[in-house]
């Protein structure tokens, strides 16, 4: 082998290393179980459907009271064992927008978990990306006395590398839909479902 040829194969082995260290934004991005290719949750959601033995898929979605927050996520019921009226929850996708999460949609099912509790009354789940660690609790109240008291308590927390707590804010119902059609998916958060616009035409 010619000392040309030796010095050529050391700069592209290289050349190879250095750009094996140097991933581009997106490829950092899908590393963390973003999904880089949708740039709004209407793209991150809009070809939604249950995936293996589930029969229907429930799209959440959240707002914080001054609109700087928004969440969406879905779930879909799994493969866990649930006693009486409870579905074994998965999440399976969602997307997180923050003055510092510019909007991220999430689908890698490493990235995503749900805690289910009984009624599915006091929820948890967490979504990973590449800035912070992000955990929503959808907690049912029934405590008080009077029933008109009772209600939902949502909340997102997010939490850098280090378990810290950035911020938490308390979430408002912002919408529910589900794939395909059921209003009953929806009612179980005894939210008003919101049908799809040609649902009920001939």
């Amino acid at each position: 082998m010619t000392s040309l040829t030796s010095r050529a194969l050391c700069l592209a082995l290289l050349l190879a290393i250095d750009g094996a260290g140097c991933a581009s934004d997106d490829e950092a991005t899908s590393d963390a179980g973003d999904a880089p290719r949708a740039t709004t949750p209407q793209e991150c959601f809009g070809e939604l459907a249950p995936d293996g033995d589930a029969w229907f898929i429930e799209l959440q979605r959240f707002k914080s009271e001054d609109g700087a927050v928004r969440v969406w996520r879905s779930r879909q019921p799994g493969d866990r064992s649930a006693a009486g009226e409870t579905f074994a929850y998965d999440l399976v996708r969602a997307w997180i927008e923050t003055d510092d999460e510019p909007g991220t949609c999430v689908t890698a099912r490493g990235a995503l978990t749900y805690q289910f509790a009984h009624h599915n009354w006091a929820e948890e789940w967490t979504v990973q990306t590449s800035r912070a660690l992000y955990i929503g609790r959808e907690m049912y109240m029934n405590g008080p006395a009077d029933p008109k008291e009772w209600g939902w308590i949502d909340t997102l927390e997010a939490q850098d590398e280090s378990g810290a707590t950035l911020f938490t804010v308390d979430l408002i119902e912002d919408g529910c839909e589900t794939a395909p059609y059921d209003l009953n998916s929806c009612l179980l958060r005894m939210r008003t479902d919101e049908p799809p616009p040609d649902w009920g035409e001939e």
